[in-house]
């Protein structure tokens, strides 16, 4: 009995670990659902790319699942950093943001509770290796609340994703660590 319970185990983290290759990061933020990652994986330094942004409405179970504690963490740390004038603690913070992985298919899927409009409302910036580029949004026309801006990463790197604005009135602000650009091949 242990044996297969153990041999299951090692199934789900196999299928697991080989998904989150392909993955966005998420959060939910107050009452909404951030996604962001890269638009073409692996990212390659000197090749064109976007950082794509997915904004939807929280569902009512992703809320109740990470406010009782039961989201994915990303791993880091300083996703909660706040720049504005109103300052607050990592733990009020850490209520407020929950991360998760969001499995990333080849292919775009239909989103559903998209958050429209929001290319003037939300800003994004890239910051690889100590270098700070602000994109242009543009939203997918075509799938309401799917937002990419063009980046063409110029060196390898741990990138970092900050998206901070207003939805609805509301201040929202999530920091993202897509995975590394290659060097060229």
């Amino acid at each position: 009995m242990n044996k297969k319970l153990g041999l299951l185990t090692m199934a789900i983290l196999s299928v697991s670990l080989l998904g989150s290759a392909y993955a966005h990061k998420g959060q939910i933020v107050g009452d909404y659902k951030i996604d962001a990652g890269w638009k073409n994986e692996p990212p390659i330094a000197g090749k064109s790319n976007a950082i794509e942004v997915i904004i939807t409405k929280a569902s009512m179970s992703e809320k109740k699942i990470v406010s009782k504690g039961e989201h994915k963490d990303d791993g880091h740390k300083d996703d909660h950093k706040k720049t504005n004038a109103k300052k607050s603690t990592h733990d009020e913070k850490s209520k407020k943001n929950h991360h998760y992985d969001s499995k990333k298919n080849s292919k775009p899927k239909k989103i559903t509770n998209g958050i429209s409009g929001l290319s003037k409302n939300v800003e994004v910036d890239v910051t690889l290796n100590g270098q700070k580029t602000f994109l242009t949004l543009v939203e997918d026309p075509k799938n309401k609340g799917a937002y990419h801006g063009e980046y063409t990463p110029s060196e390898s790197g741990h990138p970092t994703v900050h998206i901070a604005g207003k939805i609805k009135g509301v201040d929202i602000e999530a920091t993202f660590h897509p995975e590394k650009v290659e060097p060229k091949k």
